[in-house]
């Protein structure tokens, strides 16, 4: 009876252990990709901002630099960067923080509209801006996504904790449930082994589960 108790404890906890790494890996993609998700969103905000502005104020592209750069100033706190490129990808304009790493990527699918990319621990949002009679631009907005990398292994090790406390506490409670799913074969075991052909008589105690064992 001891060995089945054991086995089933040992069951029980690799059942939920299995179960508790598979939800942290679930937890780690839905995190990742609702955190990278947000940050593209707002980059994509950032760089629609630039393209409005390109429009209102091309082609003086003195005015357009000038307001660009004062967005970029005003998200340096976020640590985005901005960057005005041409149509075959020549820098013309870069924030002080765009890292050149960024700076030096060749651009590539320069014919789609809009082009998200992550380089090292950079990720920014392209967008293409054609319009007839003008000059076609590329516009990048980016940011450091080591905040984001941070906040998530912070998400990973608090879910870890309460994954590792489960794990404690996971043999004791089954060891307790398998106690309780035994007793009743362990108590058949020790009435049979009363039993005698002059006491038939004996009979199982009934413990509400009617008659099903």
């Amino acid at each position: 009876m001891t060995t089945l108790r054991a086995r089933l404890t040992l069951w029980n906890t690799a059942v939920v252990l299995a179960m508790t790494l598979a939800s942290l890996v679930a937890a780690r993609i839905i995190a990742r990709a609702t955190l990278y998700a947000d940050a593209d969103a707002e980059l994509r905000s950032g760089a629609t901002e630039v393209v409005l502005a390109l429009q209102d104020l091309s082609p003086n592209i003195d005015a357009v630099v000038a307001e660009i750069g004062r967005k970029a100033r005003s998200h340096e706190e976020r640590c985005w960067f901005s960057q005005l490129l041409t149509e075959d990808g020549a820098t013309i304009w870069k924030s002080d923080h765009c890292p050149a790493s960024v700076a030096n990527y060749p651009p590539h699918n320069l014919d789609r509209e809009e082009n998200i990319v992550q380089v090292g621990p950079y990720r920014y949002v392209r967008l293409r801006i054609a319009r007839p009679g003008q000059p076609t631009y590329h516009v990048r907005v980016g940011t450091d996504t080591t905040g984001l990398d941070e906040r998530l292994t912070s998400l990973l090790q608090q879910l870890t904790v309460v994954g590792l406390a489960l794990a404690m506490l996971t043999p004791v409670a089954g060891w307790w449930l398998a106690r309780r799913a035994t007793r009743p074969v362990g108590d058949i075991l020790q009435i049979a082994d009363q039993l005698r052909p002059t006491r038939l008589g004996d009979r199982l105690p009934v413990r509400g589960s009617r008659d099903e064992l």
